[in-house]
């Protein structure tokens, strides 16, 4: 089920590869995230059956350091892509303020 988003976040990211109407680097932030989110649950299912098959199922609670570095890079980019994009959102978000304001400013005249 969660290989199922990732490969959803990939889909919408190569969709609008060239044509985002907002920003061209959100779908690349949404390829790269995808892709590394596929191979970190790789990385565990893998871990997981291995331990399983050698009887280790208590060492399933601990990572390898290939997952701990895979870890930091995600949130990293989480946080980057967080960062970039909400400079959208915030300038959406000033322009509605300046518009209700102006709004308020002619109504208020008004009275």
């Amino acid at each position: 089920m969660v290989e199922v988003k990732q490969l959803d976040v990939c889909a919408a990211g190569s969709v609008f590869l060239h044509d985002c109407p907002y920003e061209r680097y959100i779908p690349i932030y949404l390829i790269v995230g995808g892709v590394f989110g596929i191979i970190k649950n790789l990385s565990n299912i893998m871990q997981r059956v291995n331990n399983k098959r050698e009887n280790r199922e208590d060492e399933n609670a601990r990572t390898n350091p290939f997952d701990g570095t895979l870890n930091c890079f995600l949130f990293a980019w989480f946080i980057a892509g967080l960062v970039h994009s909400a400079r959208l959102f915030v300038h959406a978000w000033v322009r509605a303020v300046r518009t209700f304001s102006q709004h308020l400013k002619n109504c208020c005249f008004f009275l």
